[in-house]
């Protein structure tokens, strides 16, 4: 029993320097070696890193990283789009954890056989690599659209924001009116159940939140929660321009 453990453990340690072998081929940089865990931190292109695991009981291979992004950043349409770039290269995301009050992680990565990281590990490093690069070059986009300053408003200047949830009104078009405003229209003009709003209000902030998508190709679902501030902002430079305007008067 002895010998049969210690020849496993020994072919296990040979397989994971043959990994490492193989890493080294394909071009990566090795940080970090872990003997006892059989697992490496090698760095690919462009400063992506990732940690490569032996499995051994599974015979197979996990490659994994760890993104960081903005809390204010962080709602369904934004993880939404992420699985969705994690799906197209076949890799996996974990659920959002807090790493403080100002940023948000999970992990992505993807499990291999042994068989076919021997075949193909070049080709594994390179639609990982393109994976992380695909989804941290959409997060840093999302964060430039965040800078509402240049975006067109007007369409809100009578909307009542005391109920207003553009994120929420936008996430629900997305989701359940297949991206659709006239669909999420529709639907409210023909819903019959007890009505707990005013409907022409109602479909006059449905109707801003189709133009206002229409005219600065933005997506509520992701913008949403800034907007309600810069409307407020925008309302109060215009009221300080009249004040200004009355005391010169």
């Amino acid at each position: 029993m002895k010998t049969r453990l210690y020849v496993k453990n020994m072919w296990d340690r040979i397989k994971f320097w043959f990994l490492v072998r193989m890493a080294k081929q394909t071009g990566a940089n090795i940080c970090d070696i872990d003997k006892k865990s059989f697992s490496m931190l090698v760095e690919l292109k462009d400063e992506i890193s990732a940690l490569i695991t032996l499995d051994a009981p599974n015979d197979s291979i996990n490659i994994e990283t760890t993104i960081v992004f903005d809390n204010h950043i962080s709602n369904l349409k934004t993880i939404s789009s992420i699985a969705h770039i994690a799906y197209y290269y076949k890799m996996g995301i974990s659920g959002l954890t807090y790493k403080n009050k100002s940023h948000t992680r999970f992990y992505l990565g993807k499990d291999i056989s042994f068989n076919s990281a021997l075949k193909s590990l070049t080709n594994e490093f390179d639609s990982f690599f393109k994976c992380v690069s695909g989804v941290t070059n959409y997060l840093m986009y999302r964060i430039s659209q965040e800078d509402l300053g240049f975006v067109d408003i007007s369409m809100f200047e009578t909307i009542d924001l005391g109920m207003f949830d553009p994120k929420g009104l936008g996430e629900k078009k997305d989701f359940v009116f297949d991206g659709s405003w006239d669909n999420f229209i529709e639907s409210v003009l023909t819903d019959d159940t007890e009505l707990f709003y005013d409907l022409e209000s109602f479909l006059d902030e449905l109707r801003a939140c189709q133009e206002f998508e229409q005219r600065n190709n933005l997506l509520l679902s992701e913008v949403g929660g800034a907007l309600v501030g810069q409307i407020i902002w925008h309302r109060q430079m215009q009221e300080n321009a009249k004040e200004d305007k009355y005391s010169e008067n």
